[in-house]
């Protein structure tokens, strides 16, 4: 892992604003891109005159929803494909599943949203959306606002951190744990806030009853 982490740095500082876009796109799948390896540097090397904020926070943005976009196509087209071996062999519970299906259905895009300012959560919530096709619409604007936001965050810890200590340049495995250490506060805030959001959903839905199983399970194919 170290040495992918050398890696993925190597091309921030020598990519610009490709390597930019480029690993981000990929830290928005399920490859291991950490994005506090790659906006954070960016943003001490934007405070140097080498890159400018608006370029690598839109980049970092694009990269992201498209990275999202890919997820979300590749689940959305192959959810039976995928699912059917998984339930048959059975890897992976039906009843998880519908827990998953009733996940996108009930909290969608603010839960699309919040998902994407936690780390793991952000680059895992595509497969449910596209696996149980959540409007694309909905699923786009949560990515970009999301993304954003963390982008945004990012940039100011990045930038702020390694103004004070760009000693950490020549550790990115240590400036990752300043800049996790930092955002802990953050993350701690949006999980309270999202919590909140789940409680209050709850008691909304607690009061309907579904008529039907979600789309996915009512197809008798499966």
């Amino acid at each position: 892992m170290h040495q992918l982490i050398v890696l993925w740095f190597s091309w921030v500082k020598s990519g610009g604003y490709v390597g930019i876009f480029f690993l981000m796109a990929l830290e928005s799948t399920i490859v291991p891109v950490p994005a506090e390896l790659v906006l954070p540097p960016a943003a001490y090397w934007a405070a140097q005159g080498q890159l400018s904020l608006t370029g690598i926070l839109t980049c970092g943005i694009l990269g992201n929803v498209l990275g999202a976009l890919l997820m979300y196509a590749f689940f959305y087209w192959t959810r039976e494909r995928f699912l059917s071996p998984l339930l048959n062999r059975k890897i992976i519970a039906e009843k998880k599943l519908r827990s998953a299906e009733s996940w996108v259905r009930d909290f969608g895009a603010p839960g699309v949203f919040f998902a994407r300012l936690l780390p793991v959560f952000r680059q895992l919530v595509s497969i449910p959306a596209g696996m149980f096709q959540m409007r694309l619409r909905d699923f786009v604007l949560a990515t970009l606002f999301g993304s954003g936001a963390y982008c945004a965050l990012l940039i100011f810890w990045g930038k702020k951190i390694l103004g004070r200590h760009p000693e950490l340049l020549s550790s990115p495995q240590n400036m990752m744990n300043v800049v996790h250490k930092e955002m802990f506060g953050f993350i701690l805030l949006i999980v309270s806030v999202a919590f909140l959001y789940a409680v209050a959903v709850w008691f909304r839905m607690r009061h309907k009853r579904y008529s039907c199983p979600g789309k996915f399970f009512s197809n008798e194919t499966m």
